[in-house]
């Protein structure tokens, strides 16, 4: 799109014949602070740019305003932008240029009027006003920069008309569409950048200033964001000279000169990581070395309480947390009411941190720094307790979830043996009765593979008990006809032996029976000091025999045997199904959980497992042959079971008739061989 300027041009004013506004240069950023946050009230407001939000709704002062913008009026029904930002009159022929007076009376109005955007307009042109204060051409360039981004996005692209529909006067929408098309960055990471490079800079974030600038065209055509990047670049510049400075002084051990050198360098780069992390070492050296006074760090459970001096005159402070070989990863550190104190409630395990104090003006370091000594928070255990198991003491714990490494070790007056031990506790068995103390630590990874840092460690103390010894077996003898079973044990080496029934899961060997002596039913026993017993199952049932040895009141359980007597199978029945299969029948001998199923013939002898809830569907089906089967049925017992009593019980699946035509051959074959061995049999004649 080519557009030429002839004639006599005047900003305010329509262009007279064949005259025209020169092309402008278009802004290439908005120079707003917090631009985001005015899009936001410009689209609460329903306003496509802030221009609009400056032609307040018609009120009874102008009334007639309609009239004057019809076709062929001053502006052709839009406002000027090209040289300036210029509205349609309201009374008169003259445009009225868009400053902060025009921009606060727009905002009256919008409230006066009672619109529902009223609010959203009044906080835009708030904003407009204070710029058009501080420079008044912002509104024009906000307004243009706008503008041209609406342009270029716009479908089918920059074009006079879709100039016109955003409100542009139609001698300047030509000439505005055809800056746009000539170049204007379209959406992207370079538009993004100059929208936030503003704020960057005002709050004094040189380093994300710069990462923001190298997102943007080289050479920039817009004169400000030129003179923006140039100023930028000076400003480093200086950064960089003020750290290396601040770096060569505490070099030569000048701790306080270094730290007031970064904090030159922060207040004028308030995000630059150098300055900041010369600020907190030289404030470590300086405090290591006695020049100034440290803060103090107190460890508790796993956190750090931070307190310092009140200064003569309240200051606002941040407190940041680093690692002691990384000063420019900082976390910031909560403030305690008062502001003298600070609780980390989560700090790293394993690794050396320091804490510093950092006076804060608004959003920058307003003061040289006052950091703690070295902490290393390595929290020992909680909740430790210790009580009394057969032959020794059981520890219990809770860790920090950090700790992956445990050591404990049982403290004597000769020297410290260590234990084995887990990650919740210990069992330290055998040990003779009385008093014994623990001291157990946790080991935290380190930030080398391999490193451990460990806790002091934390005392336990618990008390051993007299316990009997374990029953070391019980023999299970083979029944007598009438089922009778026989059981004996011996003595153990301490404490007396006894055989109880016992009902339910069974204790493991070495299990604390102590709570539940009073509750246990002891079998009478018989032989030589009462260590032989003899029992008859229940018939359909099992019964599960532990022994026990007893020292006063304390009870530890030794082997356990379970005598099973299933139920007999009854009604066992075969018939065949088809020439390759047959069912199976029984009653289920109870509490049998499994019944194994075999059937023998000439092809050999197969099995079958059958459980409870298989038997409940319907008979079982098997595969046979056509020959005879024998077909038995037996209760699988327990398979922890010392003796079980089930047998088996048969019946006979009769073989399958032949057919017919087998039945032929079989016979024609039995008569020839009759035949054969009747020959074989005649004397052989003599000549």
């Amino acid at each position: 799109m080519t557009v030429t300027a002839t004639g006599t041009w005047h900003p305010g004013l329509p262009p007279g014949d064949g005259a025209g506004p020169p092309p402008p240069a278009l802004p290439l950023y908005p120079a707003v602070r917090d631009y985001a946050a005015l899009c936001e009230a410009l689209a609460a407001g329903g306003f496509r740019h802030a221009a609009e939000a400056l032609l307040a709704p018609a009120t009874a002062e102008s009334a007639y305003r309609a009239a004057v913008l019809g076709p062929g009026g001053p502006a052709a029904g839009g406002f000027l932008i090209l040289d300036g930002l210029w509205l349609p009159p309201e009374r008169g022929s003259g445009m009225r240029h868009a400053d902060a007076v025009l921009c606060r009376e727009a905002a009256a109005r919008w409230r006066k009027a009672g619109d529902q955007r009223a609010d959203a307009a009044g906080a835009v042109l708030d904003r407009l006003g204070a710029l058009a204060d501080a420079d008044p051409m912002a509104v024009r360039r906000l307004v243009l920069y706008q503008l041209s981004c609406l342009l270029a996005d716009a479908e089918g692209g920059p074009t006079a008309a879709a100039a016109v529909a955003l409100g542009v006067a139609d001698g300047e929408a030509p000439v505005l569409a055809a800056a746009v098309a000539a170049g204007f960055p379209a959406a992207g990471a370079a538009r993004e950048a100059a929208e936030l490079i503003t704020d960057a800079w005002e709050e004094r974030r040189l380093r994300a200033a710069a990462d923001l600038a190298r997102a943007l065209p080289p050479g920039p055509a817009d004169p400000g964001l030129a003179r923006l990047l140039t100023t930028l670049r000076t400003e480093l510049a200086a950064v960089d000279r003020e750290v290396e400075e601040a770096a060569a002084l505490a070099a030569a051990g000048s701790h306080r000169a270094a730290a007031t050198g970064c904090l030159r360098a922060l207040r004028r780069a308030a995000d630059d990581p150098a300055a900041l992390e010369g600020l907190l070492t030289a404030a470590v050296r300086a405090g290591d070395l006695g020049e100034q006074p440290l803060i103090t760090a107190a460890v508790t459970d796993g956190t750090v309480r931070l307190t310092w001096p009140a200064p003569r005159r309240p200051v606002p402070v941040q407190v940041v947390r680093f690692f002691e070989d990384e000063p420019n990863g900082a976390t910031e550190v909560p403030l305690a009411a008062g502001g003298t104190a600070a609780l980390d409630a989560d700090p790293p395990t394993g690794r050396p941190v320091r804490y510093a104090v950092l006076p804060r003006d608004g959003d920058r370091v307003a003061g040289t720094a006052r950091a703690s000594a070295r902490v290393l928070v390595t929290p020992e255990v909680t909740g430790a307790g210790a009580r009394a198991v057969p032959g020794g003491l059981a520890l219990t714990w809770r860790a920090h979830p950090s700790a992956t490494a445990f050591r404990a070790w049982r403290v004597t007056a000769d020297g410290d043996t260590e234990v084995p031990c887990g990650a919740t506790g210990l069992t330290d068995r055998p040990l003779p009765p009385g008093a014994h103390v623990y001291r157990v630590s946790c080991g935290y990874p380190g930030r080398a593979e391999g490193e451990w840092a460990w806790s002091d460690g934390e005392r336990i103390t618990g008390t051993a008990e007299d316990w009997p010894d374990q029953v070391p077996e019980v023999a299970v003898h083979p029944a007598g006809p009438d089922g009778r079973v026989t059981l004996s044990w011996p003595a153990p080496e301490r404490g007396e032996a006894r055989l109880v029934v016992w009902r339910g899961r069974p204790p493991a060997p070495g299990d604390d029976l102590s709570a539940a002596l009073g509750r246990l039913s002891a079998v009478s026993g018989d032989g030589p000091g009462g260590r032989t017993a003899t029992v008859l199952p229940p018939p359909h049932g099992a019964l599960r025999l532990t022994a026990v040895s007893v020292l006063g009141e304390r009870a530890v359980a030794g082997p356990s045997v379970l005598l099973e007597r299933p139920g007999e199978i009854e009604g066992l029945t075969a018939r065949r199904l088809a020439p390759g299969r047959a069912e199976v029948a029984f009653r289920w001998p109870e509490p049998a959980v499994l019944v194994l199923v075999a059937w023998e013939g000439a092809g050999g002898r197969r099995e079958r497992r059958v459980s409870r809830s298989q038997h409940r569907a319907g008979p079982v089906e098997i595969p046979v042959g056509r020959g005879e089967q024998v077909i038995s049925a037996a209760p699988v017992a327990r398979p922890d079971a010392t003796l079980a009593f089930g047998t088996a019980v048969a019946t006979r699946l009769p073989a399958l008739p032949l057919p017919r035509l087998a039945l032929h051959h079989a016979r024609r074959a039995v008569e020839l061989a009759r035949r054969a061995a009747s020959r074989a049999r005649r004397p052989i004649a003599r000549p």
